[in-house]
């Protein structure tokens, strides 16, 4: 996967709608996305001028300005890796929890995890409507927040009934944002980057998750599931704080203006050239 060339597997066609589309903010030839080998040129050639003046850190995070956009994809993968680190300690033990203090089950654990599946495309949806208000960033920092303290709660045993509801939202929280995150590599990445940092994200999510399970099994072992929970909550909240750097500095996806007008006048075309077969 690392190795995967994306200029051979998708070719200029996969890309023909933008590059064709997309106009220059001080010219009115096409931005051809393939000559962009920086993450500046990808976003100035994505996004309007209006948009990309609004990219400013707060003034609390001036002091991460050494952190340029070229830096935001390492940014991510130092997250993903820590991420995934606390999903391995106790991602694979809520079936157990499930089974052996509440006695679900199997085929109401798995019942459980099936409706969970649902759940989470639901929140997708939703993560990808308040990533439009709050920005993208800033969006995934929110559901990340709220689904470690969801997990928190876990830790405390709560009734039945409960501790579902918890782990449906828990769950959402925790994956809603990965599309976000895909997305903001997709902007600051060139194309025949991404493959790499694609691969980055598979092996940090293989080799991480499934390494820190062991140490996972043996906390639950030795100190019960309740301060596994806990620990991966810790760990959640310290994955976090790498993406706080990256907030004001990302654009919020929003239809691109050219885009827009071009599609828009090429209706307007069809239109007027169907009138004009009506009337002969």
């Amino acid at each position: 996967m690392y190795f995967f060339d994306d200029d051979r597997a998708l070719t200029d066609a996969s890309e023909a709608f933008d590059t064709d589309v997309k106009k220059d903010n001080s010219s009115n030839s096409p931005v051809d996305i393939e000559k962009c080998s920086t993450a500046a040129e990808l976003i100035a050639a994505k996004y309007d001028a209006e948009v990309l003046a609004e990219l400013e850190r707060p003034k609390f995070l001036q002091c991460f300005n050494f952190v340029k956009m070229k830096h935001f994809p390492f940014v991510l993968a130092s997250s993903n890796f820590i991420m995934s680190f606390g999903a391995g300690l106790s991602i694979r033990y809520f079936s157990l929890l499930l089974k052996e203090i509440y006695g679900v089950s199997p085929v109401g654990v798995n019942g459980i995890y099936c409706a969970m599946t649902i759940f989470v495309g639901v929140f997708v949806i939703i993560a990808q409507r308040v990533s439009q208000r709050l920005g993208r960033v800033k969006a995934m920092l929110l559901f990340q927040m709220i689904g470690a303290s969801l997990l928190v709660l876990i830790s405390f045993y709560p009734p039945l009934w409960l501790l579902v509801i918890l782990m449906f939202l828990r769950t959402g929280c925790m994956r809603a944002p990965a599309p976000l995150a895909q997305s903001i590599v997709m902007d600051f990445v060139p194309k025949k980057d991404r493959g790499k940092w694609n691969a980055v994200e598979l092996f940090a999510w293989g080799l991480m998750g499934n390494g820190s399970s062991i140490l996972g099994g043996y906390i639950v072992q030795w100190h019960g599931y309740n301060w596994c929970f806990t620990i991966t909550a810790i760990i959640y909240f310290l994955a976090s704080l790498p993406s706080i750097v990256m907030i004001g500095m990302v654009p919020v996806e929003r239809q691109r203006k050219v885009a827009v007008i071009s599609v828009a006048e090429a209706s307007q075309d069809i239109q007027d050239t169907r009138d004009t077969a009506s009337l002969l």
